[in-house]
């Protein structure tokens, strides 16, 4: 009898702790099958994680340190809405620690629950929360539904939160749209966070810890806001809904802030991986005929529409939708530090010039810049090559998100339409805009951009949704709009 209760035990350790219901039904077919036990619990797992549907898929979240600026925590300081359980393996078997609610553990590396290398923590009850105090979120100290799972590494302690996928959205969806937006758009905000987080579900994105995604910008921010009835309600309606790519795959639903009245598509990010299906369109964001992106790849057509507000794009009346960023006076040291921290980041994107070619290597230091342009735009008229020429060497910086990166002072502030201006401390707001230079005695000694939109421009404007939303259309069209060819069904 000892020997059910411990592979009981370690069977809900495995299987993070699977609704009692399940156990039930499969208690009788362990204690019949006791002489190869272990065999018959991993057969048991298999055939419980194939009859799971989308209403119960978990998924695997890293939860990042405060800010974000880790993956690592130096020690993890743990408590919980109600009583709460914590497991460990001290070598020999499964160990189980009870605490009350509101109790505190404070958990360091070396320390004796990581003799197992795993540490477990769950609520007793399904609806509680586990509370990590020592990180810090917009709304606080975030509290986790599901069970959290610590491993200790090299860096220091990694932590997992293992959660039902439509829970997760609950947290993720008012994280990544404001909850005041319109039904419609929150809807369309949850089918396209629900297939992301799914096409990541199938291929983790952390395999060494099991995690499909982080909690941060980098996937969906997760849990940085509490969850709200509208977007609770949101998830709910469009509960188990995914976008289907014209192969019959998820869709690769990329979303983003604010556009400039155009939006990119994946070419944006200048990978290897392809689209699976033809769905993700440049195009004019407005509410007549869409004009092809392509369009304003000319420099002279996207100088002349970034100029003016175009009465006709859903956004014309959104901050971002205009912008205007200033630098003064040139930091050499500054600008040489991004291209090589950027060089660094992905070589094949950050380019010196040798002769008539472009190669990959390591910038030198400058003391001047001669000029510096856009070489080249992308689809919508995003900015896609910026070419620098220094007195010592010529540079050639690819992608948008580089060139965010590079041109931005980390000193000066972004003006919106609307005259508000707002800190800009690591990344320009898009690569959206043009570029006009200040120069003395032949060098470039400031610069002024005019630009618009918030992202990277690829996939769903949440901005263009929410007009879209408020302009009577619904999510399905609202969908089908940012991704031609999709289907919206059950998960198949």
């Amino acid at each position: 009898m000892k020997k059910i209760v411990y592979l009981v035990k370690v069977f809900l350790c495995i299987i993070g702790f699977i609704a009692l219901a399940v156990l039930s039904r499969t208690k009788n077919k362990i204690e019949n099958n006791m002489e190869e036990e272990l065999p018959d619990a991993v057969i048991l797992i298999d055939e419980i994680d194939k009859d799971i549907n989308i209403h119960k898929q978990k998924i695997r979240v890293l939860i990042k340190n405060t800010d974000y600026q880790s993956i690592y925590h130096e020690q993890v300081l743990l408590s919980s809405d109600t009583d709460y359980t914590l497991s460990f393996n001290n070598g020999e078997q499964e160990q189980f620690c009870r605490y009350k609610a509101g109790e505190e553990v404070l958990i360091k590396p070396d320390c004796d629950f990581f003799y197992g290398h795993k540490v477990v923590v769950a609520p007793q009850v399904q609806t509680g929360k586990i509370i990590l105090k020592n990180v810090h979120r917009n709304q606080g100290c975030p509290a986790y539904s599901g069970c959290i799972e610590l491993f200790e590494d090299v860096g220091g302690i990694i932590a997992i939160n293992e959660v039902d996928l439509e829970e997760y959205l609950y947290s993720v969806v008012p994280s990544e749209m404001p909850s005041s937006y319109p039904k419609e758009a929150l809807c369309a905000q949850a089918v396209c966070a629900r297939t992301y987080a799914y096409r990541h579900i199938l291929q983790a994105s952390y395999p060494r810890y099991e995690a499909h995604v982080d909690d941060s910008t980098s996937f969906q921010v997760y849990n940085n806001i509490p969850e709200q009835e509208s977007t609770t309600d949101a998830v709910n309606e469009t509960r188990g809904l995914l976008l289907y790519a014209p192969d019959g795959e998820p869709a690769a639903t990329f979303y983003y802030s604010t556009s400039c009245g155009f939006g990119s598509d994946e070419t944006v990010w200048k990978t290897n991986e392809t689209m699976n299906g033809n769905y993700l369109h440049s195009k004019r964001l407005c509410n007549y005929d869409a004009i092809d992106g392509k369009l304003m790849m000319d420099e002279e057509a996207f100088q002349t529409y970034i100029m003016q507000v175009n009465e006709n794009d859903f956004e014309k009346d959104c901050g971002w939708y205009r912008w205007n960023y200033r630098v003064e006076h040139l930091n050499m040291q500054h600008i040489y530090d991004i291209l090589c921290e950027r060089y660094n980041e992905n070589e094949t994107l950050v380019l010196t010039k040798k002769e008539k070619n472009y190669i990959s290597e390591i910038p030198q230091k400058f003391k001047c810049l001669k000029d510096i342009y856009i070489a080249a735009r992308g689809p919508g008229g995003v900015a896609d090559e910026l070419v620098i020429e220094t007195d010592n060497n010529t540079y050639k910086i690819i992608s948008e998100h580089n060139i965010r990166y590079v041109l931005n002072s980390g000193e000066n502030q972004v003006k919106l339409q609307d005259g508000k201006l707002i800190e800009c401390k690591e990344l320009l707001p898009s690569g959206f805009f043009i570029l006009q230079t200040r120069k003395e005695k032949e060098n470039v000694v400031g610069y002024s951009l005019i630009g618009g939109g918030f992202g990277h421009g690829a996939g769903m404007s949440q901005n263009c949704a929410k007009q879209m939303a408020v302009e009577g259309y619904s999510y399905e069209q609202i969908l089908q709009f940012f991704f031609e060819n999709c289907t919206i069904e059950q998960c198949k």
